[in-house]
């Protein structure tokens, strides 16, 4: 190299140094010949070349070969006639080694426009920053809808609750729980699942503000970030927008339309919490006070929230002792012949023995085992302590009674149910035609080619099966023809005022006779008047159930009750004439043949009170 020419930061300037030397890319400087006057350390490192070495050489030292001369023609044509070229290019290290790097040359203009030096920058090739693009999206966003994932919604809020603090903003974030979905899901298969969550987002994100962030925080739950609130109002504008785009019908296959709602829960920063934790807490909270008052609708966060989140987190602690210690307990209510009044049956009802506040309703505790599934082992104490309560019954000399036990939803999904109720019925030595379960229209319409193989696998064994709360739900009536079902439980609601209210005395009509048509036995709930007996004898209902007879007593008043009344028919009320029970009518049936051994099921969550 000439001497007395200037090089490195004599000829470039101390700032433009400084400036290379903070950069994470290998950068090399040139002059017009192409000599090397300033290279930064990343460029050193990369090449394994110290300063020294490089200062006055041609780049060209570190060709690999790998490019032909036409190669280079090119990159000098596009950098005399445009003074820019890039491109991925091979090169050599000084132990030998190749490497490959995404190369960007300019060309640096004087005040004039005319060029001075070449500046080339060496960074990482394109697939490598392909993939770390990919690392970054599948870090960041939800692979199914695209949308923010909850990671990325975090950082997000993070800034917002920030520039809020600055600006005196509040903050929104509002957490949405699709209602019903799972149903959905399991009726139509999880590709069809997948589609549906994909269409909820893409139509969600629409109706938002550009500034705004939708992220799917999983499963079919969404969060809304709305940074710069004006006020509480603004938010609950929002959250009704959303909840009026999903009841627009989604139709995603020909001659295929579902309908959907959802529970939202609104919180603001700063009023509801200044942690994100405690926000997200807040607001799912709120969504869950909204999903229990109905759904389909939004629910602002309260403190009074917090208290009976803290008190139903301090239940669930409870709950799993209960378990562990068994305080729960069985009460029996009676179910009689509707023309004699003779005991028939009974339905157990889960009581807690809570140490503190004493006997506890389902009402109080269902729900909150529902939600941490708890259902399932209690479900299980149930069932196993009906059993048990059959056997002693029986070895205390009383007539066979029918036990009915209600299932919940949950325990349908539980492939060992029946083997496990087979168990405890050989356990206890019950006969199983003395065992009923219940479930309810709603659980057994929720995926109904799987409720037939259920109760078909019940019925099986031995074990007779009600459908309870019927009417109150949309069952088909083809499917409530395939479903192997003994009983139709008419629902309390239907039997409220009758006979007075000639609605609901229609309505039970055209239920009773509706089982009749199709060879069940009915049994109607709620019976507390004379006159309601009178209404149901003469539609020829089979069996009643109602504080008339008995409220849920504990097995020994139930024996005591069994032993000492030959009827439980109100005093003045004769028994009726006899007419031929719908049981016999039902073998005129074909039986239905019970398919091979498949899945099984299981405690209703009914919260009612008898």
């Amino acid at each position: 190299m000439p001497q007395g020419k200037p090089t490195g930061c004599e000829e470039l300037g101390a700032r433009e140094c400084a400036m290379l030397a903070a950069m994470s890319d290998g950068v090399v400087v040139t002059n017009l010949q192409g000599e090397i006057v300033e290279v930064n350390p990343a460029y050193c490192a990369l090449t394994g070349y110290p300063r020294d070495a490089l200062l006055g050489r041609n780049p060209r030292m570190l060709k690999s070969d790998r490019h032909d001369a036409e190669f280079y023609r090119r990159m000098w044509q596009a950098l005399l006639q445009e003074g820019h070229w890039q491109g991925e290019i091979w090169n050599r290290r000084r132990n030998g080694e190749l490497f490959v790097r995404w190369l960007s040359i300019d060309a640096v203009r004087d005040e004039r426009g005319s060029p001075t030096h070449y500046v080339g920058v060496l960074s990482q090739p394109c697939t490598v920053r392909r993939k770390e693009a990919e690392v970054e999206r599948t870090l960041h966003l939800d692979p199914l809808t695209g949308l923010p994932n909850g990671l990325l919604l975090r950082d997000r809020l993070r800034q917002a609750m920030l520039l809020g603090r600055q600006s005196g903003h509040k903050v929104a974030l509002l957490y949405l729980d699709l209602d019903g979905f799972k149903p959905i899901n399991e009726r139509y298969g999880h590709p069809f699942g997948d589609r549906l969550l994909a269409a909820v987002a893409e139509r969600l994100r629409a109706g938002l503000r550009p500034t705004d962030t939708a992220a799917r925080a999983g499963g079919d739950e969404f969060l809304f970030l709305l940074p710069e609130t004006g006020a509480a109002n603004d938010a609950g504008l929002v959250a009704r927008k959303l909840l009026d785009l999903l009841a627009e019908p989604f139709r995603l296959e020909a001659g295929r339309e579902v309908r959907l709602s959802a529970s939202i829960g609104i919180v603001l920063h700063p009023d509801d919490g200044e942690d994100i934790d405690e926000l997200l807490a807040h607001a799912e909270a709120a969504m869950q006070r909204a999903k229990g008052a109905g759904r389909n609708r939004y629910h602002f966060y309260s403190r009074s929230l917090q208290a009976r989140a803290s008190q139903e987190m301090e239940l669930e602690a409870e709950l799993r002792r209960a378990l562990e210690q068994e305080e729960f307990l069985l009460y029996y209510q009676p179910q009689v012949d509707a023309r004699r009044g003779q005991l028939t049956g009974v339905e157990a009802l889960v009581r807690w023995n809570h140490p503190r506040q004493g006997l506890l309703p389902p009402g109080r505790f269902l729900k909150i085992a529902e939600d941490t599934g708890l259902i399932g082992p209690l479900g299980e104490w149930v069932l196993r302590a009906a059993c048990r309560q059959a056997r002693r019954w029986r070895d205390q000399g009383l007539p066979p009674l029918r036990v009915a036990v209600n299932l919940a939803a949950a325990q349908f999904d539980d492939l060992r149910l029946v083997d496990r109720v087979a168990g405890w019925l050989i356990e206890s030595g019950v006969d199983p035609r003395q065992f009923e379960v219940e479930i309810t229209e709603g659980s057994a319409m929720r995926s109904p080619e799987r409720t037939v193989e259920r109760l078909m696998e019940l019925k099986a064994i031995g074990i007779r099966v009600a459908i309870d709360d019927f009417g109150t739900g949309y069952s088909s009536l083809g499917y409530l023809r395939r479903f192997p079902v003994d009983t139709l439980k008419v629902d309390r609601t239907f039997l409220r005022n009758v006979p007075d209210d000639e609605e609901n005395a229609t309505l039970c009509t055209a239920v009773i006779g509706l089982a009749r048509s199709l060879g069940m036995s009915v049994i109607a709930e709620g019976v507390e008047t004379a006159a309601q007996v009178e209404f149901l004898r003469e539609r020829q209902c089979d069996e009643l159930q109602g504080f008339l007879f008995g409220r849920p007593m504990p097995p020994d008043e139930l024996a005591r009750l069994a032993r000492t009344r030959t009827t439980l028919l109100p005093e003045g009320l004769p028994p009726a004439r006899s007419k031929t029970p719908a049981r016999q009518r039902r073998s005129s049936i074909p039986p239905r043949t019970a398919p091979a051994r498949a899945t099984p099921p299981g405690v209703s969550s009914r919260r009612k009170e008898r």
